[in-house]
């Protein structure tokens, strides 16, 4: 009998198993303005996307945290250091010095986090102040999404837009809400297109724009762009002279 999508909540995923821990996410090591001294990678997998930053930049130390064991440990073939567990637990200030960290990747993590927030606010300490965060984040305000969900469908599956590991959702809106309330300036968003979607032609706004069961009425440009984005891209910097530290461990609220 066929697994049940839920049921990859009740068992740990293996690294291999579906390639879930080996993505190689080229594109986003592209969005770095400066080589990184010290490159750390939330969410590392199987340190692909780290073993590729050591080899454009042969001189930074890279690092990853993972909480699945298994892939850390095969990451940490890869990469210089590597640390398992839950980071909302772990004591940051244990591994990292206070502005040491001067290159930060997010790739598809924060949406797996109880609290998001407080990872930004914790971690923010430990970045230098010209520290670059990149990060890629899911977008719910998604078209083919919304068909569904006006047609009563909230489909889990095992990676996607409602993969059934993702605690939190958002919008461009939300998340540059999430960055400025934790003390981050974004200096750049970037859309990715969901290839679902098929291109639509319009002439002049606003328009009607039927999806399924429901029509948006759709006033700008960048709103139509936003619908048929299934991932955002985020550049951001650690804002300076924000006087609050890092929440203890497992602490802190979600806004």
């Amino acid at each position: 009998m066929a697994e049940h999508v839920w049921q990859l909540l009740s068992r740990p995923r293996a690294p291999g198993e579906d390639g879930y821990f080996e993505h190689l996410r080229s594109e986003l090591v592209d969005l770095l303005t400066v080589p990184p001294r010290r490159f750390v990678e939330i969410g590392c997998g199987t340190g692909l996307t780290g073993a590729e930053v050591k080899r454009r930049y042969p001189a930074a130390i890279v690092d990853g945290i993972e909480y699945s064991a298994a892939a850390a440990a095969e990451a940490a073939t890869r990469l210089d250091n590597v640390h398992a567990g839950d980071v909302g637990q772990m004591d940051l200030g244990a591994l990292y010095d206070p502005g040491s960290i001067d290159a930060l990747l997010l790739a598809d993590v924060l949406e797996h986090l109880y609290d998001p927030w407080n990872l930004l606010v914790r971690i923010r300490p430990f970045l230098a102040p010209d520290g670059q965060v990149i990060a890629s984040i899911p977008n719910v305000r998604n078209l083919a999404l919304l068909r569904e969900l006006a047609a009563g469908a909230f489909p889990y599956v095992p990676a996607g837009l409602l993969d059934i590991t993702h605690i939190r959702f958002f919008t461009r809106a939300e998340i540059l809400k999430m960055f400025d309330q934790t003390g981050y300036d974004v200096t750049w968003v970037g859309n990715v297109r969901d290839p679902r979607i098929p291109d639509i032609a319009v002439t002049a706004f606003p328009v009607n724009l039927e999806a399924g069961d429901i029509t948006f009425k759709v006033s700008t440009v960048e709103s139509l762009t936003d619908l048929m984005t299934i991932q955002f891209y985020v550049r951001a910097q650690p804002r300076a002279n924000v006087q609050s530290g890092p929440t203890p461990t497992g602490g802190g609220s979600a806004t």
